[in-house]
């Protein structure tokens, strides 16, 4: 598919009901115009897409995994579909450290309402690290358990300095 007919494929699928699995063909559309003109997909497709996506339901928006090898390794340009994202669930990988470097990479992920870091290998260097990502503090849930942090100390509370009551250090974290 020419990336022409894959934007029509997008328009198409945004006429159709909001739902997780529609959400996903269209990111799975969108990598694959961002492969061939990331530029392009970035400025141009994503804020379509996301002006498109305005009224849909958050629980919609959830991160598909297949995007990993794009953004969590370090790449010329971000990977603009993330900033379609409200919930991101990356718990029990044991991604460590680079993750924290991966999410600093990709600032168009201020949308995000959810963020599930559980069980990551996170350290208290990419905690405080995490800490100082502003375009992140628009978070209503952070859940770091299962990571060098138990609560309490100079990286909790530099942890909740900057997320408050949204950020929780337990294994078994409610959603806010």
């Amino acid at each position: 598919m020419s990336f022409n007919e894959r934007f029509g494929d997008i328009r198409h699928r945004l006429l159709d009901r909001p739902t997780p699995m529609t959400f996903a063909r269209v990111c799975r559309s969108l990598l694959e115009m961002w492969k061939e003109a990331p530029a392009r997909v970035n400025v141009d497709v994503v804020p379509y897409v996301a002006e498109s996506m305005a009224t849909w339901p958050d629980e919609v928006l959830r991160y598909p995994g297949f995007m990993d090898p794009y953004w969590l390794e370090p790449t010329e340009h971000a990977l603009g579909p993330l900033a379609l994202m409200r919930e991101l669930d990356l718990s029990y990988r044991y991604l460590g450290a680079g993750l924290v470097d991966a999410l600093g990479r990709q600032p168009q992920m201020d949308g995000l309402r959810l963020l599930d870091l559980r069980s990551n290998a996170l350290d208290e260097g990419a905690l405080l690290e995490l800490a100082d990502m502003a375009h992140l503090t628009g978070l209503r849930t952070l859940r770091l358990g299962g990571n060098a942090v138990d609560g309490s100390g100079e990286v909790a509370g530099a942890i909740r300095s900057s997320f408050g009551e949204a950020a929780s250090f337990g294994e078994r974290d409610q959603v806010r």
